[in-house]
């Protein structure tokens, strides 16, 4: 059987499908209605839609249907008038099974993990019965899996048993199913500590026209709505039972994804290329080492150290924006948030063996983010929001770095005697890129605050991002030499007189016409030595041997030149 497109629209007194049939057989045509549940049948289509409200039939029901365009439209009146539906544009929650009955034979996946109680089965909550989550504290171990377990939440174990050699074209782990889960993170900190280029890292920190371009790129937007290829994505997405019992883990796996993903769409202005879902990948731990986080800071830290060490643009306060825009995502909503994670899932596709990705992380979460609670996710935009992150938290020794670089740069000026001021640039985003962070933006504009007006001690961004009456302008005109700057009022070098005779003999040499006007001029005036007169006085004969003898040195010490007469022909 196949399952129609469909849209679902409500006015206070109806709700309204339109269902796409282009194939169906009219005389077949089935439609049931029973409380919540709407179920259509018109082969080879059928349908089955559990509403967040309960419909009646009483007469004012009515179906159409257009064959010109193979259109049903169904009205079916509310039993409450005035009630508004929510979520009728969560396409997974409104097909799920009215059961709570789950799909066996998923790759991998463990069992008795869920809890008893449904997300939507009241306010009780297994992880915190009061609403306020754990998210700032580590997981204990008792918590977590005792085997070696990654995926959605760590529900997942055993699938690359079979494909170790196909792993290592996404993952950097070789054989995750032998590895445990503290083993992976600490190879994948190493493998980070290996690979940082301090080189790389420097060569962004000041280049200020490149990041500064970067800053101003835009960012994901609000989306009320899904596009029809992205409804079609989430009917193709088999559907799951939702996860109850580790719902701290899921929200700390998301802040993971969405980060990667801000971070594409920022350097890459929202136009996906061939390298987004290598980038995609090397961004989060998740996807590339099955390292699933235990804390929000940690989760945050992990996509921190990795944006300085793997992209193409490896740059503190860029990373720090991204972050921004992870929790304007988280702010937009619900339909936001499931289309960046549709978004993904698109970018996977086309990634070698991404399809093994998105079986155990991408799907679920599409599912999964349509039954959470806004209170959870309103919980976690205000952790990320209070969240402090200090530079030197990363491990990577950034403060040592730059400090080396100011230092050094400082010393270069010296020996040249430019005359360049470092220690003025040193609170500059575009240079050091602060310390630590709490994350805030500016409503009115869009923009964060660091793209505003300066930003004073004890701001909102904790007066690391930029310093008192400093903002993002070209750094000024110093005499180093970066990016464009040049000082043009450096000294002249001296030139000595040989240095100029000479250069005076290069020009002269490499003009042919010249030395041909000259050796003719020449030739024609002096005298030659059959026709010099023989009776010269003592000083006319001084003279011209003094004159004469000038003649056989060259002032660059090579052969003496010779003289061309008139009808010779001056070679090449």
């Amino acid at each position: 059987m196949l399952t129609p497109a469909f849209d679902i629209s409500q006015d206070d007194e109806f709700v309204t499908f339109l269902l796409k049939t282009p194939f169906a057989k009219i005389s077949d045509t089935e439609i049931h209605v029973e409380g919540d549940e709407l179920c259509f049948y018109s082969k080879p289509y059928y349908l089955r839609i559990n509403l967040p409200g309960r419909l009646i039939e009483d007469g004012r029901e009515t179906c159409q249907y257009d064959a010109s365009k193979g259109w049903f439209t169904i009205s079916l009146p509310k039993e409450q008038k005035g009630l508004h539906f929510q979520g009728l544009d969560l396409i997974s929650k409104l097909m799920a099974p009215a059961g709570r009955s789950v799909p066996v034979g998923r790759l991998g996946e463990i069992s008795n993990l869920d809890d008893e109680n449904g997300w939507e089965s009241g306010d009780s909550d297994p992880e915190c019965a009061d609403g306020v989550d754990s998210l700032g504290a580590s997981l204990v171990n008792d918590q977590l899996p005792s085997q070696s377990t990654y995926g959605f939440a760590n529900k997942r174990c055993r699938v690359f048993t079979q494909l170790r050699e196909e792993c290592l074209e996404i993952i950097d782990i070789k054989d995750p199913d032998t590895t445990s889960n503290s083993e992976r993170r600490n190879l994948r900190m190493l493998d980070e500590e290996s690979k940082f280029s301090a080189d790389h890292y420097l060569a962004d920190l000041y280049d200020s026209d490149c990041i500064k371009q970067l800053l101003m790129n835009p960012r994901p937007g609000r989306h009320s709505t899904f596009t029809e290829e992205e409804k079609q994505k989430l009917r193709n997405i088999p559907w799951k039972q939702p996860l109850l019992g580790r719902r701290n883990l899921a929200l700390l796996g998301l802040v993971d994804l969405l980060f990667a993903y801000c971070y594409n769409y920022r350097t890459t202005e929202g136009e996906t290329n061939v390298e987004s879902g290598w980038t995609i990948c090397k961004l989060s731990p998740m996807l590339s080492w099955l390292d699933n986080p235990t804390s929000l800071s940690d989760c945050v830290i992990s996509s921190l150290r990795r944006s300085l060490v793997f992209p193409l643009y490896r740059h503190w306060g860029l990373s720090l924006d991204v972050l921004r825009d992870v929790v304007e995502i988280l702010q937009h909503g619900r339909v936001t948030l499931v289309k960046a994670l549709i978004d993904i899932h698109n970018i996977l596709t086309y990634t070698d063996m991404g399809y093994l990705l998105n079986d155990i992380y991408i799907n679920d979460y599409c599912i999964w983010l349509q039954y959470v609670k806004q209170k959870h996710i309103d919980s976690l935009i205000e952790k990320l929001k209070s969240l402090n992150i200090p530079k030197h938290s990363v491990g990577l020794e950034l403060d040592a770095l730059e400090t080396a670089g100011r230092l050094s740069i400082a010393e270069s000026e010296t020996v040249y005697g430019t005359g360049t001021n470092v220690e003025s640039d040193e609170g500059s985003l575009l240079r050091d890129g602060g310390s630590s962070t709490s994350l805030s933006t500016d409503d009115s504009t869009g923009y964060s605050p660091l793209l505003m007006e300066p930003m004073q001690s004890g701001s909102l961004l904790g007066g690391g991002l930029t310093g008192p009456n400093e903002s993002l302008q070209d750094p000024p005109n110093t005499g180093l030499q970066l990016q464009g700057h040049t000082d043009t009022s450096q000294p002249t070098p001296k030139v000595s007189q040989l240095d100029a005779l000479m250069e005076q003999l290069s020009v002269y040499d490499s003009d042919p016409s010249n030395q041909e006007t000259d050796i003719k001029n020449l030739s024609a005036t002096r005298p030659s030595a059959s026709t010099a007169p023989q009776d010269l006085s003592d000083d006319e004969s001084s003279t011209a041997t003094d004159a004469s003898s000038s003649d056989e040195y060259d002032c660059t010490g090579g052969p003496t030149p010779t003289i061309l007469e008139e009808d010779e022909t001056l070679s090449s």
